[in-house]
């Protein structure tokens, strides 16, 4: 009898698995499985997860990236903002978030100091997967308005120094330009950081006499360089723009800032490899499109840049190392 009902069960457990492989259910090992899930993806909508509100330069390249992503990646890509708390809430959505390669973070350099100002307790290569830095910014303008007395940065923090505290610079707690107005008060300024949001916010709080000193990227300040409301003073990449070759660099100054926007994209931790190095190539191939390369050039004067996963690596991690050095000074 028992070995009657062993046979039995022995057959029952036969038909199933047979059952099993004409439905086209995989029955390999977890590890198996995760392999072939990502092999297969993406099989629905990809959300890009972008820590500004729409209309800013990291929107721009998060929504100029997601549209011909669609095209190399067979699907549906949308762009989700979720500002706050220095982006680390877009962060955090992301970090927690399944790690199937169905939310992407897009954020920039700024990300990092997340952690330095103790807004976040996790270092970028503890919370996600790299996939590559994939855009650079052309350079960012240290903007005033154009009735204040100076024509130079050197100009600029003696008349601080001349009135201190009076005089206004825009900061984002836990972002790039809380790097800036902290790196112009260490280089002598005597300025008085104040939040003021992100690029269209600054820019409405300048030309509303409510701040003094923005940072902001050329492209989106020009039409008030233009307009007489506003004047450039320097712009902080290593070189002049050549779309703007008049405009010096902050180092042709004797000011030592030379730090442009870096936009990459994370995946969280634990993420299929066959995900990262799908989403990896189809990155590469929209960067060496000519359409993407004209609309980044038209819109911000950027060219195509990109970093793979090592690469991007070993540049974040230079680029945490520096943050660290005024450390200090963001949480004093």
């Amino acid at each position: 009898m028992f070995m009657k009902k062993r046979i039995a069960l022995t057959c029952l457990l036969l038909v199933f698995v047979l059952f099993l492989a004409a439905c086209g259910v995989s029955t390999e090992t977890p590890e198996g499985g995760k392999n072939q899930a990502g092999s297969n993806w993406p099989t629905k909508t990809v959300e890009i997860v972008v820590p500004f509100k729409a209309g800013g330069d990291t929107d721009f390249n998060a929504r100029t990236y997601g549209k011909y992503l669609e095209q190399e990646l067979g699907q549906t890509v949308v762009v989700i903002n979720t500002e706050g708390a220095g982006g680390s809430l877009a962060a955090e959505s992301v970090k927690t978030s399944k790690a199937d390669g169905y939310k992407i973070f897009f954020g920039n350099t700024g990300f990092l100091l997340n952690e330095i100002t103790g807004i976040s307790d996790y270092t970028f290569d503890d919370a996600f997967e790299t996939v590559g830095i994939v855009a650079k910014s052309a350079g960012e303008a240290i903007v005033v308005r154009s009735d204040l007395p100076v024509n130079t940065v050197p100009e600029l923090i003696k008349l601080s120094q001349d009135n201190p505290g009076k005089y206004r610079i825009t900061s984002v707690t836990g972002g790039i330009m809380h790097y800036f107005a902290i790196r112009l008060n260490d280089l002598g300024g005597k300025f008085n950081i104040v939040d003021a949001g992100g690029v269209n916010d600054r820019i409405a709080a300048l030309k509303g006499g409510h701040v003094d000193v923005i940072v902001n990227t050329v492209q989106t300040v020009m039409p008030y360089v233009e307009s007489g409301d506003f004047k450039i003073l320097a712009v902080t990449s290593d070189q002049r723009s050549d779309a703007y070759p008049d405009i010096p660099t902050c180092v042709e100054q004797g000011i030592d800032i030379t730090i442009g926007l870096e936009y990459n994209m994370f995946l969280p931790k634990g993420t299929d490899q066959a995900i990262i190095e799908k989403l990896s190539q189809a990155i590469k191939n929209v960067s060496e499109k000519p359409e993407y390369a004209d609309e980044i050039k038209k819109a911000y004067d950027q060219v195509p840049y990109l970093l793979n996963l090592s690469e991007a690596k070993e540049r974040l991690f230079k680029q945490r190392d520096m943050f660290l050095e005024y450390k200090s000074l963001f949480q004093g």
